[in-house]
């Protein structure tokens, strides 16, 4: 018992080391900040890229064309803003989203900043443009968009679902989360195992039924029907003689 204990023992999941809280993990990476961006990868949740200053900025200004950027020959996605600074921006925020009762914060009071992540998933690699951030004039305005199409989405899909239902067809295809993805391929692999074993024990079942009908049938028919010839033939031998 105390060997197995001493086993058990030794396979008790030990908390994992704060690396975070080590002065010299964190000075590493403070030197690093200096030189690289860390961001999250598109498409690929808890992957962080790490590139360098100023290959990120480069990609910034090459989005922005801000060498082109007043040029209406070209098809600029941004334009350049001159009759307005950017506190009265925000104040301009502030007013339309009070009007909607979205309160502001004073540590919110800030324009989104426009950032990227990288496409890995792509050949070559990609980048996706994002403006925003967690504290910016914007955000309150995000988060109740965000609800409005969250209670649209759940609308639509419980409308198609009970479509669906008395039609046999799909006719929604969008998923709230990657759990719904996980969720439907095991209900898919489930559902296909019953099915095999369902199979195979008819099968089996199938074949047991068939001998034992066939051994039935060769009792009555076949089996009692030649040893009643050969009866009937004794006879008629027997009687000749």
């Amino acid at each position: 018992m105390d060997k197995i204990n001493s086993v058990v023992s030794w396979l008790d999941v030990k908390d994992a080391p704060k690396t975070l809280r080590d002065n010299d993990v964190l000075s590493c990476l403070q030197d690093m900040q200096q030189k690289f961006v860390f961001c999250p990868t598109d498409k690929a949740g808890n992957n962080v890229a790490i590139i360098c200053n100023r290959l990120y900025a480069i990609a910034i200004i090459k989005e922005l064309n801000l060498d082109n950027i007043n040029n209406t020959n070209f098809p600029n996605t941004y334009s350049r803003v001159t009759n307005i600074d950017e506190e009265e921006i925000v104040h301009q925020h502030f007013s339309f989203q009070n009007r909607f009762d979205l309160k502001l914060e004073e540590d919110m009071q800030k324009l989104p900043p426009l950032h990227w992540t990288p496409k890995i998933h792509k050949s070559p690699t990609g980048s996706r443009f994002i403006i925003g951030s967690k504290k910016s004039s914007l955000k309150p305005l995000g988060k109740a968009i965000t609800k409005i199409f969250k209670v649209l989405f759940h609308h639509k899909r419980r409308y198609f679902r009970k479509a669906g239902f008395f039609s046999g067809l799909k006719y929604f295809w969008c998923i709230d989360s990657h759990q719904e993805v996980i969720e439907t391929l095991d209900r898919i692999s489930n559902r296909n195992t019953a099915e095999s074993v369902s199979t195979r024990v008819s099968t089996e079942s199938g074949k047991s039924g068939k001998s034992g009908e066939v051994r039935e049938n060769e009792k009555k028919s076949g089996k009692s029907g030649k040893s009643g010839k050969v009866k009937e033939h004794l006879k008629k031998s027997q009687g000749s003689q």
